[in-house]
């Protein structure tokens, strides 16, 4: 007798070891199998306990041995699993393998290889976020976003796995990604951070000033992401030619002929070019030498005829006023001969003591051009006038 109990108990140890009870090591979503198709004695007097986060040791009902059991809604925490055998109904020996097994439940592993773009040069502020699927099949994937350093926000919380965006400003975009079941919801991932360059707004504030001297400067503000400004110029009815494509908001020109001269720039960056400033923005250079003011004075006298400084000038005109007063013609001809500049003949010859001073030319009856405007004038001869009735 005694060495059938001890043939028996061994068989028993045997039998019911830890590796006979099969469970996961990880369940992401509380739910999962007990294998027990190993054990081949399954009866009445076999009971399956299990202790868990909120309980010791307990017998597990509802239990059958050589077949595989679901248990479902567990929470979060560790459970492990061991068999109780007696060896009858009422008996008294209680047998209890070594090593139960365990599984753990916990939320969805944090999401890896969250794929988001350096940059997006396109333009228009489109692009796609996009990952890979969970092992947990029922995960949903929560994504975030924030802009500039600034506040995290949800954007996206469902079990897609990409975000179409689309239409954002300009700026500097981070993302992070996290998977959640019904059990809680992973650590996010590492954040991934995408440069959005749009092409930048057109220039503002372009500014064309008269000139009576052929040199003047351009300008105008920046806009913002810019890199570069192309600046260009139209001479008469002629075609369009670049002159300057660099970071510059400004140029400085001199030596312009008599003509009329357009102007229109636009801003460039890597995503592309705005348009161009309207092409209304023009000057007029008309030189009108005088020796004070804005100005050009020749260096030596001249006199003949009005190609000497003017180049072709079929029909000059000029007019002067004080003080906002009525324009009045002080010049008017074909041939344009100054004799000689000095400092005499001080603006009260013809207008008495000026508070302001104004010239305006034109030539060949075109467009008044504004040349002077000052306190003080000297001219000595005007057509052998010194600006007298």
């Amino acid at each position: 007798m005694h060495r059938y109990l001890l043939t028996l108990n061994l068989f028993l140890f045997s039998a019911f070891s830890h590796s006979l009870i099969g469970v996961p090591t990880v369940s992401y979503d509380g739910n999962y199998a007990i294998d027990l198709t190993a054990v081949n004695l399954a009866g009445k007097y076999w009971k399956l306990l299990e202790d868990g986060p909120d309980s010791g040791w307990t017998a597990m009902t509802g239990i059958e041995f050589y077949k595989i059991n679901y248990v479902s809604n567990k929470k979060a925490g560790v459970y492990s699993y061991k068999v109780n055998a007696r060896t009858g109904k009422g008996g008294s020996i209680s047998i209890y393998p070594d090593g139960p097994v365990s599984v753990t439940v916990a939320a969805p592993p944090m999401p890896t290889a969250l794929g988001v773009p350096a940059t997006d040069t396109d333009g228009n502020g489109s692009f796609l976020v996009s990952w890979p699927a969970s092992i947990v099949s029922s995960a949903t994937f929560e994504l975030q976003r924030r802009f500039n350093a600034g506040a995290w926000s949800t954007v996206q919380n469902s079990t897609s796995l990409s975000k179409a965006e689309s239409n954002l400003a300009a700026g500097e975009y981070e993302y992070q990604l996290r998977a959640c079941s019904n059990i809680g919801c992973s650590t996010y991932s590492a954040t991934h951070t995408i440069t959005v360059l749009l092409a930048p707004s057109m220039p503002t504030s372009f500014t064309v000033p008269s000139s009576s001297t052929g040199a003047y400067n351009i300008s105008w503000a920046a806009s913002l992401s810019a890199e570069n400004y192309t600046l260009q110029e139209k001479i008469g009815s002629g075609n369009w030619t670049t002159l300057q494509f660099n970071g510059s908001t400004n140029l400085y020109l001199n030596h312009k002929s008599d003509n009329e001269y357009s102007y229109q720039v636009n801003a460039c960056n890597a995503a592309g070019c705005s348009g161009y400033t309207a092409a209304a923005s023009s000057t007029t250079v008309i030189h009108f030498p005088l020796s004070r003011g804005s100005l050009i004075v020749p260096t030596s006298n001249v006199e003949g005829e009005n190609d000497s400084v003017y180049g072709e000038v079929d029909y000059f005109e000029v007019q002067a006023r004080k003080n906002d007063g009525n324009w009045m013609d002080v010049y008017s001809g074909d041939e344009l001969s100054i004799t000689q500049f000095q400092n005499q003949c001080e603006n009260e010859s013809a207008f008495g003591e000026l508070d302001h001073y104004e010239l305006k030319v034109r030539k060949n009856s075109g467009s008044w051009v504004n040349v002077y405007s000052g306190d003080a004038l000297s001219i000595t001869e005007v057509q052998a006038q010194c600006l007298s009735n």
